[in-house]
């Protein structure tokens, strides 16, 4: 891949997050989907810093719903504890070094989309 090449895609990347935000704040509704989610080195300053992320997981779409209240959200997702316990047996907590991540269910505004948008910065 050359460089301007990789640099289109950069583009087009940003070009969708900024549409899914501005999609996202059109609507106003919730989503419930499973994320797999763990832990990013964030940068050395004060002796290293980390921060958490998470993507929804394309390999369990099936369950993820919307709805028009987050207290209905967070009660299917309450309904996702099982699933979720299931999914993550034999997986390492996110704080430990052998960490691959681990599954949850989250109730998001808008369309299902991973957290951060944006890379965290120190401050």
């Amino acid at each position: 891949m050359t460089f301007v090449q990789a640099a289109g895609k950069l583009a087009a990347s940003a070009i969708a997050k900024d549409a899914i935000e501005k999609e996202n704040q059109m609507h106003n509704f919730y989503s419930v989907s499973i994320h797999l989610y763990d832990r990013a080195y964030g940068g050395p300053e004060e002796g290293g810093w980390w921060f958490d992320y998470g993507e929804p997981d394309h390999g369990y779409w099936n369950f993820t719903r919307l709805f028009d209240n987050a207290d209905d959200a967070r009660a299917y997702g309450n309904s996702l504890d099982g699933v979720v316990a299931e999914l993550n047996q034999g997986r390492p907590e996110v704080s430990s070094v052998a960490s691959e991540g681990r599954y949850g269910w989250f109730v998001q505004e808008g369309y299902p989309h991973a957290w951060p948008t944006k890379r965290p910065h120190y401050e």
